[in-house]
């Protein structure tokens, strides 16, 4: 799986997703096994204390056969399930981008 994984972290560093962070976590669980997930984070206003904060999207479970481009689209769906809604307020305080 080594190979996979470098295979894929290199096709990870290509995404490029305003706001957002793609990173890969490794468990090992019972239910799994020794697996490898994608997951990403973002700014956003918190839904119960206002205040924004990281948040994160769910886990997505990798295939060591997967494709560069199925990552690719696999980050893609990633982002609209976390409904694209990165506060842009957040990310030019902490980036420092301009509004």
């Amino acid at each position: 799986m080594s190979a996979a994984i470098t295979r894929l972290t290199l096709a990870l560093q290509q995404v490029k997703y305003p706001g957002y962070t793609f990173h890969f976590q490794h468990d090992v669980a019972e239910a799994y096994g020794n697996t490898l997930f994608l997951r990403a984070s973002f700014l956003s206003e918190d839904v119960k204390t206002k205040r924004v904060e990281r948040q994160f999207t769910r886990k997505w479970l990798l295939s060591e056969h997967m494709t560069n481009s199925e990552l690719v689209l696999l980050c893609a769906q990633g982002q609209n399930t976390a409904g694209g809604r990165v506060d842009r307020r957040a990310t030019q305080r902490v980036e420092g981008m301009a509004p």
